[in-house]
């Protein structure tokens, strides 16, 4: 039996699916806080923090089996270089203000 290579994931269709699932998560966060605020009196309620949670956890899924992999990396390595990106900023006194240049 001959083993394969493991081939690289199609990028049209991992990024279609990686959009859908981000775009259901974002709207499902989106949708609870929208709630909170017009019947809640501005206060999660413990059912709309849980699905907010599920939904968070699903966002960090989705980019580590299925975005990260087109990319050839890791949730692992994307969230060091942006920790490395906003220690420079604060070790140059950047933080303030908007791009990716300052």
């Amino acid at each position: 039996e001959r083993l394969e290579k493991k081939k690289k994931p199609d990028v049209t269709s991992s990024m279609d699916c990686f959009l859908e699932h981000m775009l259901k998560h974002i709207g499902i966060i989106g949708g609870k806080v929208k709630k909170s605020i017009r019947d809640d009196n501005e206060t999660l309620t413990d059912e709309k923090k849980m699905v907010i949670e599920f939904s968070i956890r699903e966002i960090f899924r989705v980019i580590n089996v299925e975005l990260c992999p087109v990319l050839d990396s890791t949730l692992r390595e994307v969230m060091r270089l942006n920790a490395a990106k906003a220690a420079s900023r604060f070790a140059r006194g950047v933080v303030q203000g908007d791009g990716d240049n300052r």
